[in-house]
């Protein structure tokens, strides 16, 4: 009786056993999977930055001055590198149960304005961040190239129904995910690095004394070098959309030394499409 009793017990065990194995070799494939197809989607990010100067990129995203790059039918707001943990990631503009499976994906907020990503535990995801030490980079690559960098300047703890303390904060760049016990929020809250004034001295003072730019179907896509100040927005940025005649602050990106201003001439072309059909810099 003693004996069958054993056996009994010693098959519970090995089938909890072979359970265990079973349910953590689901997870690392899991894992490897969702890692394998977010470095396929980094690769192709990558191509398509290069081209993206002369691509006109799509922007319906909530954010119109964040450009999108489109693989296979998602759209990405960029790539995500954090050194410190070997990472680079793409990010996807939307966030549901199967994208995050995938690749990290935008919370809230963009490039310009307390962006917020959030991402899955695995450890090729944001598993580690909680490892971070203050002073560590982390750097969003933009649709378009540009890199956008960031200091790590706190490591914290929020409970999932903390979705406000999460969102509104004064921070550049929130990166956050799921604690072990799935109900925190591993949070990394980080400033972003602003460009050195010296940097910006390789820009001719005189740029800005008049340059004509030629719209193209109606549209002017500004150089990257530039930003205006959306007084819609209260801040600096990208061109946002034009519909009428207009007059921008202008300056090179990151410096209030050199300003100038971008008048916009906005009229009918075609017969009966409206669009930009002038743009010239000034001092």
């Amino acid at each position: 009786m003693r004996r069958k009793i054993g056996i009994f017990f010693l098959i519970i065990c090995l089938s909890a056993v072979a359970l265990s194995a079973g349910f953590i070799a689901y997870n690392i494939w899991v894992e490897n999977t969702a890692y394998n197809i977010a470095m396929r989607t980094a690769r192709a990010l990558y191509e398509k930055m290069g081209e993206a100067k002369n691509t006109e990129l799509s922007s319906d995203s909530i954010s119109v001055d964040m450009p999108l790059l489109e693989i296979n039918g998602e759209h990405y707001i960029g790539i995500i590198s954090i050194p410190a943990l070997s990472l680079k990631l793409p990010v996807n503009n939307a966030l549901d149960d199967d994208r995050l499976k995938e690749s990290p994906c935008r919370y809230s907020g963009d490039l310009f304005d307390s962006l917020v990503i959030s991402a899955h535990n695995y450890k090729r995801h944001f598993g580690a961040v909680s490892t971070l030490s203050n002073g560590d980079m982390v750097t969003v690559t933009d649709a378009e190239g540009y890199e956008h960098n960031y200091s790590v300047d706190l490591i914290d703890t929020l409970h999932g129904s903390e979705v406000d303390a999460m969102v509104n904060s004064p921070y550049d760049l929130t990166l956050f995910t799921c604690a072990k016990n799935r109900t925190d929020r591993i949070t990394v809250r980080c400033v972003k690095i602003e460009q050195e004034i010296e940097n910006l001295q390789l820009f001719e003072p005189e740029i800005l004394e008049s340059e004509v730019l030629t719209p193209i179907n109606g549209k002017l896509k500004l150089d990257k070098k530039y930003e205006v100040f959306n007084p819609v927005k209260n801040k600096w940025g990208s061109l946002p959309k034009v519909t009428a005649n207009v007059v921008f602050e202008i300056r090179l990106k990151d410096s209030a030394v050199l300003p100038g201003k971008l008048i916009i001439t906005y009229d009918v072309y075609n017969g009966e499409k409206s669009g930009i059909v002038a743009a010239e810099i000034v001092p």
